[in-house]
């Protein structure tokens, strides 16, 4: 049974700037500026400026580092930038800030961290899935092989036909299991979708 579904393969050299179409990162940048119109007019870049996948759509180690904590707490190298936190201009806005700004502030990196870690999972969740896939279509592809052979086998009267139905049978399991593979797969890119804020445009 060859497959006829389509299923898109998650690009290399996706970056970070994607995120900003998300509206939880959209809706918590809006309300810090909202509290400090020093930050509105700066524009600055409110979260790590990194690439997200690497070669054949794996996470990049930009991504596994900023999350490689096995608390799931923020975590970043010191060679990533945090502008935000680390501008001096907006540093001095950040000084200045009352108590409200500094809840508003500590919402958004949480925001942020959640950001990553969602595209972190999906990717992760994505090569996991597409690798079991790649083994139940080889699977199958064994079986269906088995199973012409069987008949053949049955038909020369050197098998029973309990045979026969015995290999059609783990065939029917196999096929099974491919569909829920590629069940999972595509929802996994959906995943990456949602947390990117709604995918990302193919680079000519």
């Amino acid at each position: 049974m060859k497959s006829i579904v389509f299923i898109p393969e998650i690009p290399e050299g996706i970056t970070s700037d994607v995120i900003s179409k998300r509206p939880d990162i959209y809706q918590a940048q809006k309300q810090l500026e909202a509290l400090n119109y020093k930050v509105k007019s700066t524009k600055t870049i409110l979260y790590p400026s990194i690439t997200l996948t690497g070669m054949a759509g794996y996470a990049s180690y930009e991504l596994e580092d900023l999350l490689k904590s096995e608390n799931d707490t923020w975590s970043y190298s010191a060679d990533l930038a945090f502008p935000l936190f680390t501008g001096g201009k907006v540093k001095g806005n950040y000084k200045a800030a009352k108590a409200e700004y500094d809840q508003e502030l500590a919402a958004y990196k949480q925001t942020v961290q959640t950001a990553f870690k969602e595209i972190l999972d999906a990717i992760t969740a994505n090569r996991f899935n597409k690798q079991i896939l790649e083994t139940s279509l080889k699977e199958e592809e064994a079986l269906e092989i088995s199973y012409k052979i069987s008949i053949k086998r049955e038909q020369a009267g050197i098998a029973s036909l309990l045979d026969v139905l015995d290999v059609e049978r783990s065939l029917l399991q196999t096929q099974i299991s491919v569909v829920d593979s590629q069940l999972d797969q595509i929802n996994s890119i959906i995943d990456f979708c949602k947390a990117l804020g709604g995918g990302w445009v193919k680079k000519e």
